[in-house]
């Protein structure tokens, strides 16, 4: 029997022995893993500035495609749109608002001034008027699913934002060279069907998908817009199905 002890003794005193020395690297381990955590939430970015950039002077220039569906198949117009950042004046409340005036080309056209838009920056969200068209694009925080009102300053109704992407990455030709832009944030904008009006010929449904990829430092790098009509049989209908494609081609971002 003390010989019994006397091992037992010995294991226990070999085990505490070797749990101490272990110890320091479990908490160097559970550190290490606390600031891989922290790096990368600080790397996404906590508030929707970083992929909402405001610099005087800076340009974005982007290829679009606006496709009509007709009765002879598919009709495609191609143009260019550039966003120029002009000014930074307050607005009503205060708030310093970027303005960027918009030029469109198509072919070898100069190109010629459209319109202008204004980007506003909040501690809550990132805003984009167009004309009256006032839009809350991004939203703090940037949670996986999140979702806010990005229609809350119009008179449409209710639309349902969401972030459905945090961390993806896409590469586009960008100055003529090929660009990697990681940890972009895509937000659902628009998703749904709906009937077509009663009286409406044919009948059938709309389907409407619109969203936003945003890259870090750069803003806005790809937009989608579909509304695809179809009849009762899931055949497209004509003039009624419209898909716009706007990507980034060139920005000094």
């Amino acid at each position: 029997m003390a010989l019994l002890s006397l091992r037992r003794e010995i294991c226990y005193s070999h085990a505490m022995r070797r749990s101490e020395s272990t110890r320091p690297l479990l908490v160097l381990l559970v550190l290490s893993a606390l600031a891989g955590c922290t790096g990368e939430l600080a790397e996404l970015g906590p508030e929707p500035g970083r992929y909402f950039p405001r610099r005087v002077g800076a340009t974005r220039e982007y290829a679009v495609t606006d496709s009509l569906y007709t009765t002879a198949g598919w009709r495609v117009r191609s143009y260019r749109r550039r966003e120029t950042a002009q000014s930074e004046l307050p607005d009503q409340a205060g708030r310093p608002q970027l303005r960027l005036a918009l030029d469109t080309a198509s072919g070898a056209v100069p190109f010629t001034s459209e319109t202008a838009h204004w980007h506003t920056l909040t501690t809550e969200y990132a805003e984009r008027l167009e004309g009256s068209d006032r839009v809350l694009v991004l939203a703090r925080p940037l949670l996986l699913g999140q979702s806010w009102n990005g229609n809350a300053y119009n008179t449409r109704g209710t639309e349902s934002f969401v972030y459905t992407d945090l961390d993806t990455a896409v590469t586009l030709t960008v100055n003529g060279t090929s660009r990697r832009f990681d940890t972009c944030v895509r937000v659902q904008q628009r998703r749904g069907v709906r009937r077509v009006p009663q009286g409406a010929m044919p009948d059938g449904d709309i389907r409407v998908d619109t969203w936003e990829l945003y890259a870090p430092e750069v803003g806005m790098i790809v937009r989608v817009d579909r509304n695809i009509r179809t009849d009762l049989l899931g055949q497209l209908v004509a003039d009624g199905t419209t898909v716009r494609r706007q990507v980034l081609i060139a920005t000094s971002y």
